[in-house]
């Protein structure tokens, strides 16, 4: 049999396995664990957090015991222990704004969770009414250790502001409120600038490797699928696969979705397939990606339209945020069918874009096609290539032609 006396914890500053268990949700025999509180002791919250966090316990101990659970049960047993892991987690925030970092792995405990109960009640109930609140109860956390001003870097709460971060981007992202994401983001991106919060690798998450890899990873997914930033996306992406071992394959996998776009924009690298087949078998993505870089290399748009326009691929893409992405894609197929087409010819200055008109209606097997919408068409993507110093040259409406550098009309794209 266990003793275990809660109110040392909170006394003498410190966890352990113990504490951890006490304020876990999880099934705990209560005869051999005995969880007490010293009657003297004059902290009423935490008398109160003591009371709720043992109706928990006894609660799930009795759910657990069922032996026939009906949905109509399940449901009405969540939703309890959602009200009570609430309280006890709006508890644990009341008793942390006095308490050193300490208490900071504590109640994450807690507040992961609420949000474990909240997910399951969203999944059954399909509402977002639990998804909102357990959000406020959460960004409360964030905010606690946010706007900690204990100038003892060593005790200060701001080490946790990265792993409630992480939950918090989990419910909005369950929520698809893509405005409360970039709230949270300003709000670290403007603490960050003045050096006001620790780096990343200086907080908690470093003492556990999977809050590096899912903050890097919806850091990412913003900068790609929100704000359109390929480079910046790249970055945060490879720093969250860096950080990934063999056996995340499941995460693996959702970070590879977003990064090979990113990479193809941003460094027009690709990557080897024969690895990632090796790696993830009968995976989307090979299936997905592996047709659309070999477009990207030899200039094939009508492939490529047929890949994109599948409808599971449609689906895919939409599901994960990557329209503008695979639109950028398709700029660089056929700027590849441009440049093998100009390679072919013998005036590689002055390229008609009647000549070029043919070359694209061959690539898309397009017939009967009015010639003047097509070359204002092809105009407008050209000049968009230009724009984005993807070729060096000038188009001449009057002449209906594009004069190219003689120097180095396609400029190296490769980042190293």
């Amino acid at each position: 049999m266990n003793f275990v006396e809660v109110g040392q914890y909170f006394k003498h500053r410190y966890y352990d396995e113990n504490l951890i268990k006490f304020l876990s949700c999880k099934y705990c025999n209560l005869e051999e664990t005995i969880f007490t509180l010293d009657h003297a002791s004059e902290n009423e919250k935490l008398k109160e957090l003591f009371k709720v966090t043992m109706e928990i316990k006894k609660d799930m101990n009795a759910f657990e015991l069922k032996k026939k659970k009906k949905l109509n049960a399940r449901v009405a047993h969540y939703k309890k222990t959602y009200s009570s892991i609430e309280l006890q987690l709006k508890l644990m925030n009341r008793i942390a704004e006095r308490e050193t970092n300490w208490i900071v792995y504590p109640l994450l405990h807690v507040a992961s969770g609420l949000l474990k109960v909240t997910l399951e009640l969203s999944k059954r109930l399909r509402t977002p009414e639990f998804n909102e609140s357990c959000g406020r109860s959460i960004h409360r956390c964030f905010t606690i250790c946010l706007n900690d001003r204990n100038p003892k870097l060593n005790e200060n709460k701001k080490i946790g502001i990265y792993v409630f971060a992480n939950l918090e981007f989990k419910i909005y992202h369950e929520l698809n409120n893509m405005d409360m994401v970039r709230n949270l983001i300003k709000v670290l991106k403007s603490r960050d600038s003045g050096n006001e919060i620790p780096s990343l690798r200086e907080s908690l998450a470093i003492k556990y490797n999977s809050n590096i890899v899912t903050f890097n990873y919806f850091m990412g997914k913003y900068y790609t699928c929100v704000e359109n930033d390929f480079t910046q996306g790249y970055k945060y992406l490879m720093d969250a696969l860096l950080e990934c071992t063999v056996r995340d394959k499941k995460q693996i996998n959702k970070i590879l979705v977003l990064l090979i776009p990113c990479a193809i924009i941003s460094r027009k690298v690709y990557p080897n397939f024969e690895t990632v087949e090796r790696f993830q078998k009968d995976d989307v993505i090979p299936k997905l990606y592996k047709p659309i870089v070999e477009c990207l290399l030899n200039g094939n748009l009508d492939k490529f339209e047929k890949v994109i326009n599948n409808e599971t691929v449609e689906i895919f893409i939409l599901k994960n945020g990557l329209y503008v992405a695979i639109n950028l894609i398709r700029e660089l197929v056929f700027l590849k069918l441009i440049k093998t087409a100009v390679m072919q010819i013998e005036n590689k200055a002055v390229v008609s874009l009647r000549y070029i008109a043919t070359a694209y209606k061959k690539s898309l097997h397009l017939q009967n096609t009015d010639e003047e919408s097509l070359l204002n068409e092809l105009e407008c993507l050209l000049a968009n290539l230009i724009s984005k110093k993807l070729v060096k040259g000038y188009l001449s409406h009057s002449n209906r032609c594009i004069v190219l550098s003689k120097a180095e009309p396609f400029p190296k794209q490769v980042l190293a």
